[in-house]
């Protein structure tokens, strides 16, 4: 009874706080030479966790029972400006989107929010368990899960947002995504370091840090999940960048960089066809044709 009260009375910051100290010190972070040694330090966790995919399902699903509370990260905001540039330069009333690690498809729902008159075929690929949880949220023919990669060019826009680093074939799925031909591409909360190579580390949290809002539901019990992740080598990846600009003659940069334990967070990527600046919400769109900015 107490401990119900308190929850309801104090911040969440405390309760998360209370959280993570309930639990002592959390395994620290190591970095590896390669994929597979980080997944050997993790005894067999991952992302594939059915607990994460049915805590990250369940919270979407309360979302979407009241669509006018629907939350707008920063990251949602970045998604939003570009696809508004999208659809002032196409001029389409419909458009196709791969959203890669979209979860349970709330990103879809926030986009929707802010355009509803524009019709979407939005595909969200996740891994198995979370597509399969996240077609349980609800019936919406626009809405479509995948497991599997198709065809990159049926697409007018690419969306990975937080993802790239957490799928272990990355490498292959970033030069599709790149070498597809799509007009416009958004990689964002892609995590960087300096240097020629990338580096492979342990990512540790409570469960309760996954998915949109912050109270655990009734029926969840808190735990330590891990999976492994990849930071890019920054010049390598820019590199792969400029390859797009070449091939393509267009890229869309959102410049947003936050400081974690050294490494640095950036948006990186869409097309465009003119020079130009956009502000909003302290980050800078901006628009290049010949690979400067």
């Amino acid at each position: 009874m107490i401990k119900a009260c308190l929850k309801k009375c104090l911040p969440p910051v405390f309760i998360d706080f209370y959280r993570i100290c309930s639990y002592g010190r959390l395994p620290a972070s190591g970095v590896y030479d390669t994929w597979e040694h980080a997944c050997e330090r993790l005894h067999g966790k991952d992302y594939c966790d059915r607990e994460i995919s049915a805590l990250v399902a369940f919270r979407t699903k309360q979302l979407l029972k009241n669509p006018e509370t629907l939350p707008f990260s920063l990251s949602a905001l970045q998604t939003i400006a570009a696809m508004g540039q999208i659809l002032i330069e196409t001029e389409k009333s419909r458009l196709s989107v791969l959203d890669i690690g979209g979860a349970c498809g709330l990103h879809y729902h926030q986009i929707k929010k802010c355009f509803p008159s524009i019709s979407f075929d939005w595909h969200v690929l996740e891994t198995e368990v979370m597509a399969e949880d996240g077609s349980k949220t609800g019936n919406y023919e626009e809405l479509k899960f995948f497991t599997k990669i198709g065809d990159l060019t049926a697409y007018d826009f690419i969306h990975c947002s937080g993802t790239l680093g957490y799928i272990p074939e990355c490498e292959s799925l970033l030069d599709s995504i790149l070498g597809s031909g799509c007009e416009y591409i958004l990689l964002s909360r892609t995590s960087h370091v300096k240097g020629e190579k990338d580096i492979f580390i342990t990512q540790w949290h409570p469960l309760h840090l996954n998915g949109p809002g912050k109270m655990l539901p009734p029926g969840f019990k808190d735990k330590v999940v891990g999976y492994p992740a990849r930071i890019f080598s920054k010049e390598r990846l820019k590199k792969s960048c400029r390859e797009i600009i070449q091939s393509a003659g267009k890229l869309m940069t959102i410049v947003h960089s936050y400081r974690c334990k050294g490494m640095k967070s950036a948006e990186f990527l869409i097309s465009c066809k003119r020079n130009s600046v956009i502000a909003l919400c302290r980050i800078r769109i901006m628009f290049c044709v010949d690979g400067r900015h």
